[in-house]
This record gives structure tokens, sequence and C-alpha cells, in this order.
């Protein structure tokens, strides 16, 4: 029972079971000896140029905010549907500095949330890169002159940085000294903040290979580490994984993300066309801190399962979508898990309670002690089930603050949550 409007689809796994509804000086450029080369340095002294500026400006007026670009990325690889890896992404990365030629407005692909595949919406995106620039054929296909123009671009991906300029008391600017010490104005501090943060991406012990049983939920398949190696907080906007192995996409119920103390982040999702699912709340990680998290997947019913059983899939994180700087090789594949429709393992089902109002209401504002919804959960008789947590999805028009000391009432005993 809860005060809190919540929906009641839920799905358990035996043994581990949850409840989820739902810079100042310019330095002398070097000598170059190509085309590529000589844009490279260029962009580079544009970069130290935008920053110089930014220093003076805040040197007479307090704080600027400047947009620089990070070191040029190269494409040596041709592309093409299908590719993977980091190419992909830092091709999605340049096609997403144009509306014009972006790969997506929302969701995977779009600015801030690139991904390391290539799919039909790179192809389109491509074309219409190659459209704007006069590459023909317009195919969709990066080759030799494709890269070639990206390459000229240098590649370059937009971060925004603020530059502060703290003076000392009783100046309001650089210019002037100090009436009571003589210390020029000019002495104060300056604080360039680079926004986004910088995240490595890297692959953690990866769970045994073993069997994805039917009705088992959050079967472990892939684990991975994301550390903030930045100075300010980063937001992860969700994950991108793909199935891949000699199995079907239908054999999932669904796959989700686990956080490292095993509760789910998000919902749990179902593949696209293109084999992919992106799951996965925004969360943060702060400057310095680093976490392991697990893609899991939901496996079906006895009767679907029975028709994919001796499979053996495998899920590949192919993207971590941030608006901050991502380092590390992708995709990452963990374990290689194979269908199974024949073992029997613990199951639960869940009703609507007595507790549960099931109508809509009109409440006052101020109203305590109210119940919003309520459901029964019962064990099969297979084995016993563990709870682990419950998530509650809140509907409605409300906003998370206009809510206070939510609990979940477990057998009489109460439970504080938290809306977010």
């Amino acid at each position: 029972m809860s005060n809190l409007t919540k929906s009641k689809a839920v799905k358990f796994a035996a043994g581990f079971v949850g409840v989820a509804v739902a810079f100042a000086m310019l330095a002398a450029p070097a000598f170059a000896d190509t085309a590529a080369n000589l844009q490279a340095t260029i962009n580079s002294l544009m970069a130290q140029i935008q920053a110089a500026q930014a220093q003076l400006t805040a040197l007479n007026g307090g704080s600027t905010t400047t947009t620089g670009t990070m070191t040029g990325y190269t494409f040596n690889t041709n592309l093409t549907v299908g590719s993977k890896g980091a190419d992909v992404m830092n091709l999605q990365k340049v096609l997403n500095k144009s509306a014009a030629t972006q790969v997506a407005a929302t969701g995977a692909g779009s600015p801030g949330n690139e991904t390391s595949f290539f799919g039909p919406a790179t192809k389109a995106a491509v074309m219409k890169f190659q459209t704007a620039n006069g590459i023909s054929p317009v195919s969709g296909y990066v080759g030799p002159l494709t890269r070639a123009k990206l390459n000229s671009m240098s590649g370059t991906v937009s971060t925004t940085g603020t530059t502060t300029m703290t003076y000392p008391a009783g100046c309001t600017s650089s210019v002037g000294y100090i009436a009571t010490t003589g210390q020029p104005c000019s002495s104060g501090t300056t604080t360039t903040t680079t926004v986004g943060g910088s995240i490595v991406f890297a692959p953690a012990a990866q769970p045994a290979n073993s069997l994805a049983p039917a009705n088992a939920s959050r079967v472990p398949f892939t684990a991975f580490t994301l550390t903030n190696t930045g100075t300010t907080a980063a937001t992860i906007n969700s994950i991108t994984v793909q199935r891949t192995g000699l199995a079907a996409d239908a054999a999932f119920a669904g796959v989700e993300l686990i956080d490292p103390n095993g509760l789910q982040i998000g919902v749990s999702r179902t593949f696209n066309s293109q084999h992919q699912a992106t799951i996965g709340n925004p969360f943060t990680l702060n400057p310095g801190q680093s976490e392991t998290f697990t893609v899991a997947g939901n496996m079906g019913t006895p009767t679907v399962e029975a028709a994919y059983a001796g499979q053996v899939a495998s899920l590949q994180v192919v993207s971590v979508n941030t608006s901050a700087t991502v380092s590390g090789s992708f995709p990452v594949t963990g374990a290689s898990q194979t269908i199974n429709s024949t073992l029997t393992i613990g199951t639960a089902t869940t009703y609507v309670s007595s507790y549960d109002p099931n109508s809509y209401r009109t409440e006052s504002i101020g109203t305590t002690g109210l119940n919003f919804s309520g459901i029964r959960i019962t064990a099969g008789s297979a084995e016993n089930e563990k709870l682990m947590s419950i998530t509650w999805n809140q509907t409605g028009s409300i906003g998370s603050t206009d809510l206070a000391n939510l609990v979940t009432i477990v057998n009489g005993t109460s439970y504080p949550m938290v809306a977010d």
C-alpha cells in the first residue's frame, strides 16, 4: 500500500527479485605540410584565441561564457550501415552540429545522445551532409570523399566553459589600485570551469555464461563501469544496448539497467528494428565518482521461450548517452546466456488489493494519510521469493514536490520513499 499513484505491471526474478512498476598564452604554430594539418593548426589557434579573449573579457567585466572545441577527431575508416564504434559516435556528433543534418531530434542519435551504431537514421543524415557539401554520389556511404570533408572540419565537438574574475575588495574591475594597500585590482582570481564533465567508460568483471530461464527477470548479461574524471558533475541520460548472438529479440520480454545497489534505473525496454534498446533514466556522477552498472534481461514465459530454447544471446553496450565527453572502447559484450524453457523457477503474481481505492478522487490540499494504491503479491510454490524493492511510477500532472511523507507499507511496516 502506498500514498503515490502507480501502475501495477510487475516482474520477478528467482533469487534476485524486485518489483518494477514502471589556458592563456598563444603558442607559435608548427609548419603544416598538409591541408589537414593546417586546418588542425588553425583550429587549435582559434581555440587558444577564444580562451584568451574570454579571460580578457572576464578581467574587465566579471564573467563570460565561451564556446571552444575539443581535440580534433580524424576519420580514417570508411563507414556504412552496420558499422560500429567510436568513428560512428564522432560521425553522429559532427552531423548533429547542424539541424539540417542531425541524426535525430530526440532519443538515440540526437544531440547529446549519440550512439556507436550506424543505422538507417545515420545513413539518412550522411546523405543530407553529402548533399549540403556537394559530395557525389549521395549514397549515405562514408567513403574517402566524405571522410576528407569531415576531416577538413576537424571532426570537432563543441564544449562550453565559463571564465570568472573575482576582484579584490574595493575593486569593481581589473583597472586601478586598492586605496589602502596599493595592490592592483588586476590581482584577482580567475576561474575557468568546463561544463559537462568527462566520463571514462570501461568493461567490468562480466557475469558468468549460464542459462536464461523462462520467467526469469534481471538475468545479468553485461557489466560496465563509468568514472567521472572531470571537475564538474556529469549527467548520464541513458545507455544504448544491442542484442547480438544467435538469438531472437522476441526471446526477451525487455531489458533494463541495474545500479550498483541492484536497483533498477528506469523502466524495462524492448528492442527496436535495429535490435537496440535505450535504457535507464538520467542520473548524475559527481567528480571522482565511479560506479559499476549491469545490463539485465527479462525473459518471456515458458510458452514463448519454447520457440527460442537453446539460442545463445548476448547484450552489447554500444553507447553512453550524455553531453559529457566520453572516452573508452565500444561496444562491450558481456556474458552469453542460453535460453531455457524447461527449468521451473520461483514466480510471483500481483493483484489489486483491498487497500486500493480503484477510482479517481478529488482531495483537498493538505490531506494526510491518503491511500493512493494497493497491491497484493503472492509467491508461487516452486521456491521462496525475496522482495528487494518496490518502484512506484507517479502519473498525473502533479510534481514530485507536491507530495510529502511518502511511504510504502508492507505488512504493517512503513518504508519511507522519495519521489524523483
